[in-house]
């Protein structure tokens, strides 16, 4: 049995490593070559949010079963990020946590620019290993496609003409949303199935947000994984299946990223696992979470607990009743 329960967390991160992923679940992503096809073997996400700020680190696998080539990912997001370097450490970390129950160099660009006669803003750049990250602000999507066609064009990369008309569809979806910030990651892909450097988004947000609607631009089977960090216990949420929940230390927080414990003024968090299998045609909306829903599992909680001591005090002040009224009965002779 200890031997088991020594092999929880190699498990718990193997279950990780080798999902089969085929269309990315917060990112799209789109192969920008002609006649070739890219596969993500593998998306994991670790989320924490304060109630005002999120915190959120991406981990993904990528397979090109070609040669090298390009690939376009973007997601968009609620508000202007900071982009830095993260860990595999941090999976590896979160997923032992829970087996239990269960920098960089680049520069930044401020100010409006222009490329071509498109009216998009570019409000960071960043290098992290082979990411080369350009977020933007836009208001309109033709301005956007026709942007990212130019910029890919400037860059020396080769396209397919027409190739971002499967995500004009969920970029105008965004929009509509008030989320006018986008992250382009174009990531050179290498022959095989290998592990992409983790990379940590920060945002200010009144809600967690993960999205998941984004994806629907590419068709396919995918699974996902998330590690939620709150301050309340996050409620059950449709049609993701909770694998483990539990309130973790500043210390343990601090085991899965330093960077995370300055989001929390607490002693503990509650850290939560999420998976959800199946096609990417069915994610017709976001992960949300706002602050009542956590104050709501808070007070649920509450009285579940209070349920339970009420009829533990209930069960004994009847049981000494009963015990005071075998006392008083006669004995039989």
């Amino acid at each position: 049995m200890r031997r088991v329960l020594r092999l929880l967390p190699i498990l718990a991160l193997a279950v990780l490593c080798v999902q089969q992923v085929s269309a990315v679940c917060d990112r799209c992503v789109v192969p920008v070559e002609p006649g070739v096809d890219v596969y993500e073997p593998g998306q994991k996400a670790i989320i924490a949010w304060n109630g005002t700020r999120e915190v959120l680190i991406l981990w993904t696998d990528i397979e090109a079963p070609g040669g090298e080539m390009k690939v376009l990912e973007f997601m968009p997001l609620p508000s202007e990020p900071v982009v830095e370097e993260a860990s595999v450490t941090s999976f590896m970390m979160a997923a032992e946590l829970l087996s239990s129950s269960f920098r960089t160099r680049g520069y930044a660009v401020s100010g409006a620019r222009k490329l071509g006669e498109f009216k998009v803003e570019i409000v960071l750049h960043e290098v992290i290993g082979p990411h080369n990250i350009t977020v933007v602000r836009a208001e309109d999507v033709d301005e956007l496609v026709g942007w990212v066609e130019a910029f890919l064009k400037a860059s020396g990369v080769e396209f397919e003409p027409g190739f971002l008309e499967s995500v004009s569809g969920v970029v105008e979806h965004y929009l509509s949303m008030g989320m006018n910030y986008f992250v382009l990651d174009i990531l050179t892909v290498e022959p095989g199935s290998r592990s992409v450097k983790p990379v940590l988004y920060g945002f200010e947000t009144d809600r967690l947000y993960y999205p998941l609607v984004v994806s629907t631009a590419v068709e396919g089977w995918t699974d996902v994984t998330l590690f939620i960090i709150t301050e309340g216990k996050i409620p059950k949420y449709e049609p993701f299946q909770t694998l483990a929940s539990k309130a973790i230390t500043m210390e343990e927080l601090k085991s899965i990223d330093d960077r995370l414990v300055e989001l929390f003024d607490s002693d503990h968090v509650w850290l939560t696992g999420l998976t959800w299998s199946g096609p990417t045609s069915e994610l017709d909306r976001d992960l949300v979470v706002k602050s009542w829903s956590l104050n709501e599992a808070r007070r649920d909680a509450l009285s579940l607990c209070s349920a339970y001591l009420s009829a533990a005090a209930l069960f004994a002040f009847s049981s000494a009743l009963l015990v005071r009224a075998s006392r008083g009965r006669p004995r039989r002779s």
